[in-house]
């Protein structure tokens, strides 16, 4: 029992450093994970989503780049 605990902490701290991506349009949760640069098609409101790590901003490809 002790081993099956110590190997769920070692899970958890792996996790730690990861980040929940959202999209900025419907809210749903994109994926769990670190990257630089995510382009991607929302599953719940087929939306292109562009998210950069640099400006740690949410961008739609489809709109203005004003609009943002």
């Amino acid at each position: 029992m002790t081993s099956e605990n110590t190997g769920r902490d070692q899970d958890q701290k792996g996790i730690a450093g990861h980040i929940d991506y959202f999209c900025p349009f419907c809210g749903m949760k994109l994926f769990r994970g670190r990257v630089s640069t995510l382009k991607m098609v929302c599953s719940g409101c087929n939306k292109l989503v562009l998210i950069t790590d640099t400006d740690n901003k949410y961008i739609s490809l489809k709109e203005e780049p004003g609009d943002y």
